[in-house]
């Protein structure tokens, strides 16, 4: 008899709640549909980003089959002028991301709203642009570093006593190889220009 009595006025609210969350859901178009194009654009702008960032890991495994420091250099200072469009490309997503959220808060409490909420939560967020300023830091790092080096080797213009260990063992080292082969032969000299 108790559960009789609870489902006989439970389904009609089961019922009537349906309806007005369809209805609801109608009433609430328009926002509806600012918030899918909201969503769109941040989807676009991620998209834009990701690009961006595959560009500059292309530039920078490339730069890993340069032989030349001053090569390097310069593919080094191109991938640090790269930087700065990710970084606004991160930031303007990160705006997307915010005005995505503010249409879904616009919003009548319902089921319409709890979706969208939970596409929000597991899709969007705040991408760190802090990354990239540290990457750029490191790329600065680098490049000094390596115009230091081919400034001391120039000034120097001797093999230093490390360098001479380094051959004189590559011949041992590598007896096989016929590149080290030869005592102070191409593959030795190669490793110096």
């Amino acid at each position: 008899k108790y559960i009789r009595d609870f489902m006989k006025y439970r389904a009609p609210y089961n019922w009537t709640r349906g309806v007005s969350q369809k209805v609801m859901a109608f009433t609430q178009a328009d926002k509806v549909s600012t918030v899918l194009d909201s969503s769109k654009s941040y989807y676009k702008s991620v998209s834009n980003a990701e690009t961006k960032l595959e560009e500059i890991y292309k530039a920078l495994d490339a730069i890993t089959r340069l032989n030349e420091n001053s090569d390097v250099i310069v593919a080094l200072n191109n991938v640090n002028k790269m930087l700065p469009s990710l970084k606004s490309e991160l930031s303007n997503s990160n705006e997307k991301a915010e005005s995505w959220s503010g249409s879904i808060a616009t919003l009548d409490d319902g089921e319409v709203k709890q979706l969208l909420e939970g596409e929000y939560a597991n899709s969007a967020g705040s991408l760190n642009s802090d990354a990239i300023d540290a990457f750029s830091k490191t790329i600065n790092s680098d490049v000094e570093s390596l115009k230091a080096y081919e400034k001391l080797s120039k000034e120097e213009g001797e093999i230093t006593e490390s360098e001479k260990v380094i051959l004189r063992d590559l011949d041992r080292t590598f007896p096989n190889n016929s590149f080290f082969a030869n005592k102070y032969g191409q593959g030795q000299r190669e490793l110096y220009p």
